[in-house]
């Protein structure tokens, strides 16, 4: 897992009140707890963190860890 995965693995972890290490990057925000409000939130923090815009649906679009931070990846590449 790399820098992105595990900032966003612990904007989870802070959001649903548990540890980081129960967090699973491969599973279903839904399965974790995670609830739209916390959506929306955690991406206005990866946008203030990483400089560039993510539409809140990229959370939803996107249901794991793994996943949006490929996707997150990808924005990046494309706003370069």
């Amino acid at each position: 897992m790399n820098d992105l995965e595990t900032r966003i693995r612990a904007m989870v972890a802070k959001r649903v009140g548990c540890d980081v290490e129960a967090v699973d990057p491969e599973q279903d925000f839904a399965d974790i707890g995670l609830k739209s409000l916390d959506a929306v939130i955690i991406s206005g923090h990866l946008e203030d963190l990483l400089g560039i815009e993510i539409d809140p649906s990229t959370m939803f679009e996107n249901r794991t860890i793994n996943a949006v931070a490929s996707k997150i990846r990808e924005l990046q590449k494309n706003a370069s």
